[in-house]
């Protein structure tokens, strides 16, 4: 879930007599947001589109977080050469907080489960190979 949601971005949809309007994207109190894959219809029944919200937000925070999940040696900590820091900088800069937080904390649960693996199948050194890449 997208936590601390302060707004919604909501936009208007529909000629002059028939105005609609559609939940766009989901606002933190820091202006942090995450655009919805499908914009939410605001209908009478609140139940109704505050439940499709909730499933949109989850999707679109998976989206998310695979995006920089599949970049896993960029959150890793591997960015060794000038311009992999500058690509760190720049996916920093342009993730939401939370989004980032998880997926880095995602990407060090996979390299310390690779690292106990490898001293599972005999590799001394395996855990001294992660501190070097942090």
């Amino acid at each position: 879930m997208f936590e601390g949601v302060a707004s919604l971005r909501i936009g208007e949809v529909g000629g002059r007599n028939a105005k609609n309007y559609e939940i766009e994207a989901l606002e933190s109190a820091e202006k942090e947001s995450v655009d919805l894959l499908k914009p939410i219809l605001v209908e009478a029944k609140v139940e109704s589109w505050l439940k499709k919200l909730v499933s949109e937000m989850r999707e679109a925070l998976r989206k998310l977080f695979w995006k920089y999940v599949g970049d896993h040696n960029i959150l890793s900590g591997s960015a060794k050469k000038q311009y992999e820091r500058e690509k760190l900088m720049k996916v920093i800069r342009l993730t939401q907080g939370q989004v980032l937080i998880t997926t880095a904390q995602m990407a060090w649960t996979h390299d310390v489960g690779a690292a106990l693996t490898s001293m599972d199948s005999g590799a001394s050194n395996a855990v001294g190979g992660l501190k070097k890449c942090r």
